[in-house]
């Protein structure tokens, strides 16, 4: 049976993650620190997000319970040569969502089953080893949906569509794309054109891939409105417009003179 609190603490999440790290990287000291605001511009930190969580909230007011598998928690990472040996860091920040039912309801934590922390760790791990050790890349596992969740996705009271991270506030875009809290380089993200991309890369500090970003380039077209178009439309003929009588008053001129 589900307590609340029992997978929710911070000191679990730690030991869990020192010890999986340990087992692939004895050589090397990993820590993990959780905390709920992340720097908006991670210098030196690798961003990375996990979307499409399985978790349970509880409303600190009404003491409402709810079910969520649009959860997504947000990583910071760095490895660091000190003394003579590798150290790495990871922060977490797990997006909260509110309670529907209460007018000036708070934001709460995500609470998950010792199954999906097990899951996160382990996508995260492997993330480590592909971006910092260089190893193969290997299949994420998929965080199950434990319980039946029912109704829409509540974009209004989610935390991560607040900050555009969240996969079900964007249903028809391609994967990885810009957000508030930064470029988020995952399954579920797609940048919106090649420059911003190497605008992202550059102030995050990481490196870009010409041929996805050239490929991301083609494959999106920014949505332009009826009225915009039109407009430009309407500048365009009056600017031609404009040189065509200038012209005539230049040839008119010219022919007095004559």
């Amino acid at each position: 049976m589900y307590r609340r609190g029992e997978n929710d603490n911070t000191q679990s999440w730690k030991e869990k993650f020192v010890q999986l790290m340990k087992k692939h990287k004895p050589q090397d000291k990993w820590i993990l620190n959780v905390s709920d605001d992340l720097d908006l511009s991670p210098n030196g930190w690798y961003q990375y997000g996990q979307n499409h969580l399985f978790a349970r909230f509880e409303c600190s007011y009404c003491h409402r319970h709810w079910k969520s598998a649009q959860s997504v928690i947000l990583f910071h990472i760095r490895l660091e040569k000190k003394w003579g040996h590798n150290q790495g860091q990871v922060k977490m920040r797990k997006l909260r969502q509110k309670c529907r039912s209460c007018m000036n309801a708070e934001y709460e934590k995500p609470v998950f089953s010792d199954q999906a922390v097990e899951t996160i760790l382990y996508n995260l791990a492997l993330k480590i080893l592909v971006k910092h050790y260089g190893e193969p890349k290997k299949s994420p596992r998929h965080c199950e949906v434990e319980e039946l969740v029912e109704g829409p996705h509540d974009k209004s009271n989610c935390e991560a569509c607040k900050h555009g991270m969240c996969i079900a506030a964007h249903p028809s875009m391609p994967t990885v794309r810009p957000t508030s809290l930064g470029l988020i380089r995952e399954e579920c993200f797609v940048r919106p054109s090649l420059i911003s991309s190497i605008e992202w890369e550059e102030q995050f500090m990481r490196p870009a891939s010409p041929t996805l970003a050239m490929q991301q380039e083609r494959n999106y077209t920014r949505p332009v409105s009826f009225s915009q178009s039109t407009g430009e439309e309407e500048c365009l003929k009056l600017f031609f417009f404009a040189v065509l009588v200038i012209a005539l008053l230049f040839f008119a001129f010219s022919f007095q003179q004559k």
